[in-house]
């Protein structure tokens, strides 16, 4: 087969490909303010992408992957061009554009609600796999942070971000000090939906193989020339078949041969962390704020609309009688803005000022566009407004997105477990020791209702319950405050509060026949006295 054949196959791309790309590459212009909703400052969007933003902006494999409108001709800005508007004026007003970021802002509120509530990991993920938890791309970055920062934002913004979990090949059977000392480390390498290219999923929603792009400049020194490499991996269950295209600074192309190795994971190894799984496919995943971004896209257009109808407005109109059109240009006015009308009896010297409807109608819109943001996001707790708010309102609002985040933080927990129980293969893991490596999200991230029950179980310990009333209000409100507990340490509490019960059961028991001695002393002196009151009595009588 020739080698142009090849390469054009090896850069075959999925069905949808390209409309995901350019939806993807809009969301992240959203989220940082890059792109089409930048003015004339444009700030670059490789600090976000790493070396994916290649992939995105690859002349070699997206020709084509960009916004065009209706009459096909490509889309450098989110503002929608005025009918009739010259390129000049239109640039002109691009210049000027601002755009309001509401996707970022309201992307890093939620998320900080999930990451403030943990996934909690059995204790035989803790324990297997503790080195690895700590340096999980062998550059010493900790799998916490890795999800953290780079992981997890992937997911909500662009709905799904894939994870191939990479190894050196190793005999099969090896145990997990015999991998480690043969070096054989798996590296988590997070993906954008931009590097795969093709896959293919079974009925039962088993991926069979996925084809992954990744393009790196290589340089052997300031004074070489530049080589592109575009390496593709075709992975599937049992082996991974890689390939790459060199590229000189000539554009010649280069097909290196094909190397084919095999793998013991058993399954192809990209996990799938997902703010939300899409209806439509069994690997793509649904953005936290693809909604966000279209309206804030509108807003976009609809600020700039308003500022250009005030920029060639803000001045009255002075209409200027005159004995003949062609005295105009002898017309001097100190704003230049300025209608000359024939001369007649009916014209004057006046200011005609713009109706203010016009700006009171945007300023309406834009203030509705605003609402809707936080309708959508689901996120209007925590914006303050002039009315009074039931409680039964808040809750409700409250309780909405209190399921998004739960949601979101199973799929998170779902990756998470999945993620170990592959490194654990590597590791040479027993079926029965990857079977218990387990990821539980949180599922409660009611802050407001957190504060009402430590409220109510103070109040009801002023009562002065019994202590096995007040062990169990507490073991409620912990379990509320610490909802990744782990059985060892439910276990523990469990046994601190008994305890603690039982001592102040004793505690309270002695406090009791105390008590009682003491009414029993002051009874007796009570006897004592009386009789002392009779024998006088009786003397007197």
């Amino acid at each position: 087969m020739p080698s142009t054949d090849r390469i054009d196959q090896l850069r075959a791309k999925r069905e949808g490909y390209r409309d995901e790309a350019v939806f993807h590459k809009f969301l992240i212009d959203a989220y940082l303010g890059t792109g089409g909703f930048a003015g004339k400052v444009k700030p670059p969007t490789y600090g976000y992408l790493g070396r994916a933003a290649e992939v995105y902006s690859s002349d070699t494999l997206n020709k084509g992957l960009v916004q065009v409108d209706q009459d096909g001709a490509e889309v450098t800005s989110y503002l929608d061009r005025f009918h009739r508007e010259d390129e000049a004026k239109y640039a002109a007003r691009q210049d000027v554009a601002y755009y309001l970021n509401y996707v970022a802002p309201i992307q890093d509120l939620l998320l900080s609600y999930v990451e403030k509530n943990p996934i909690s990991r059995s204790e035989e993920a803790k324990a297997r796999l503790e080195k690895w938890l700590q340096d999980c791309d062998g550059l010493g970055t900790s799998w916490e942070v890795m999800r953290h920062e780079v992981i997890d934002p992937r997911a909500a913004l662009l709905g799904y971000c894939p994870v191939l979990i990479d190894a050196p090949a190793a005999p099969p059977g090896l145990t997990r000090g015999q991998a480690q000392k043969l070096q054989i480390r798996p590296k988590a390498l997070p993906l954008f939906p931009s590097n795969l290219l093709d896959w293919q999923v079974s009925e039962e929603g088993r991926v069979e193989w996925i084809k992954v792009v990744t393009i790196e400049r290589r340089r052997a020194s300031p004074f070489e020339p530049a080589l592109t490499v575009e390496r593709y991996a075709i992975w599937f269950p049992e082996r991974v078949i890689v390939q790459e295209v060199h590229i000189d600074e000539d554009g010649q192309e280069t097909l290196q041969p094909p190397v084919e190795t095999r793998h013991t994971f058993g399954q192809v190894p990209i996990v799938f962390f997902r703010h939300r799984p899409s209806p439509q496919s069994k690997i793509r995943g649904v953005s936290m704020v693809g909604a966000v971004a279209v309206i804030a896209r509108r807003l976009f257009n609809c600020l700039s609309e308003l500022d250009e109808h005030l920029r060639g407005q803000v001045f009255a109109l002075l209409q200027v009688p005159v004995d003949s059109i062609e005295n105009l240009p002898n017309l001097i006015v100190g704003v230049h803005n300025a209608a000359a009308l024939l001369d007649s009896a009916k014209h004057e010297y006046k200011y005609v000022s713009p109706p203010q409807s016009v700006a009171d109608t945007y300023e309406a819109r834009i203030e509705a566009l605003i609402k809707e943001v936080y309708r959508i996001a689901r996120v209007e707790f925590t914006k303050p407004t002039g009315n009074a708010q039931s409680g039964i309102s808040r809750a409700f609002e409250f309780e909405q997105t209190n399921r998004g985040l739960a949601d979101f933080a199973g799929q998170l927990a779902r990756g998470d477990q999945e993620t170990l129980r592959l490194v654990a293969k590597v590791f040479g893991a027993s079926p029965g020791v990857i079977e218990s490596i387990r990821s539980t999200p949180p599922d409660n991230f009611r802050v407001e209702d957190l504060a009402g029950d430590l409220d109510n179980v103070i109040k009801a310990v002023s009562l002065t319950l019994g202590p096995t009333a007040e062990m169990i209000l507490v073991l409620r409100l912990l379990e509320r405050m610490l909802p990744n507990l782990t059985d060892e340490e439910r276990a523990a509490i469990e046994s601190e509060l008994e305890e603690f019960k039982n001592r102040k059961v004793q505690e309270d028991a002695a406090d009791h026949e105390a008590r009682l001695a003491a009414a029993a002393a002051v009874g007796e002196d009570d006897e004592d006295n009386d009789e002392g009151d009779d024998e006088d009595n009786l003397d007197a009588a």
